[in-house]
Parts: structure tokens; C-alpha cells; sequence
């Protein structure tokens, strides 16, 4: 038997433990006995149904931390493999070949959740003040200012010592 070395299959891959991959698959032998299988850009998948019918699939790396763009695994720990559903084959390409990019090109910036969060607040409270001169700049608040002062001044209800000259 010859042992390919490019992987040629995209498979679904669930671990004893549970866990669910996919990635491209090639068949290997780790010893005389035991087989194994190494999968290229390794993936798991989000599936989040939307009202429209649609469904979103966010693929995230299995090893987000790895530099090794394969994992080797043994048989014995494979619950069961399963061909990957062709709807899915352009999004998981995708998604990989994005993943194996940015690892290439050491464009990966991790942060920390605090220097996240701080950036995010950053960016919100920037987009609020810009919307918010944007609507004081436009001809939408103008009318919307002469609006409310013609109702404040025909609801308004004179008091006693209001004086009328």
C-alpha cells in the first residue's frame, strides 16, 4: 500500500472525548501496528441558525497557539470520521487559508482581555462623538431643534407670575 503525502480528503473527526474537528486528512502509520491520520489546518465550527434560514459558520482554529499548521493523531483516539458535508467545503477553505495567512505572515497580535476591552470602549465612545457632531452638523437636527421650540412654546402653560409685555 502507498501512503499519500498530500492530504486529499476534507473530514469531519470526533475524539473519544468529544471533540469535533475538521480539517484536510491524510492517512499515516505512527508504528507497525497503530495508524493514524494528520490533519491540515485543524478547525472547529460554530453553527448558528438565523431566522432567515441561513446559517452562519464561524470556523476558529483547533490550536489557535500552534505554529504547526498539522496535527497528528492516533486511530484509537477517533470516535468516528465523517466526510465533510460539501455546502461547507468553500467556508472551511476559506477560513483556513485566511488562518495559515496570518500565521505565515506573523500578523496574529494577541492581547490581553483588558487591552481588548479597553480598545473596544475607545472605539465605541469614538463612533458615539462622531455620530453624535455629525447629527448636531446636519440639517436633521436643525429641524428637529425648531420643531421641539414651537412645541414647548405652544404647549407651554403660563404660570401666575409669568408676565406677558
Amino acid at each position: 500500500m502507498t501512503e499519500t503525502l498530500v492530504p486529499n480528503k476534507y473530514e469531519v473527526i470526533r475524539f473519544q472525548n468529544g471533540q469535533e474537528i475538521i480539517g484536510m486528512v491524510r492517512e499515516t502509520r505512527t508504528g507497525l501496528i497503530d495508524k493514524g491520520i494528520d490533519v491540515w489546518a485543524p478547525m472547529t465550527v460554530h453553527l448558528t441558525s438565523m431566522p432567515s434560514g441561513e446559517t452562519i459558520a464561524n470556523f476558529m482554529p483547533f490550536t489557535a497557539l500552534s505554529e504547526d499548521s498539522y496535527l497528528s493523531f492516533s486511530t484509537k483516539d477517533i470516535l468516528f470520521r465523517s466526510p465533510l458535508n460539501q455546502e461547507y467545503i468553500h467556508l472551511y477553505d476559506s477560513a483556513a487559508s485566511q488562518w495559515m495567512k496570518l500565521l505565515e505572515d506573523r500578523k496574529i497580535k494577541p492581547i490581553s482581555q483588558a487591552t481588548g476591552q479597553k480598545k473596544v470602549k475607545e472605539y465605541l465612545d469614538k463612533t458615539a462623538r462622531e455620530l453624535a457632531e455629525d447629527y448636531l452638523e446636519s440639517d436633521i437636527f436643525l429641524e428637529d431643534y425648531k420643531e421641539k421650540k414651537k412645541e414647548n412654546f405652544e404647549t407651554r402653560k403660563l404660570e401666575k407670575d409669568d408676565k406677558i409685555h
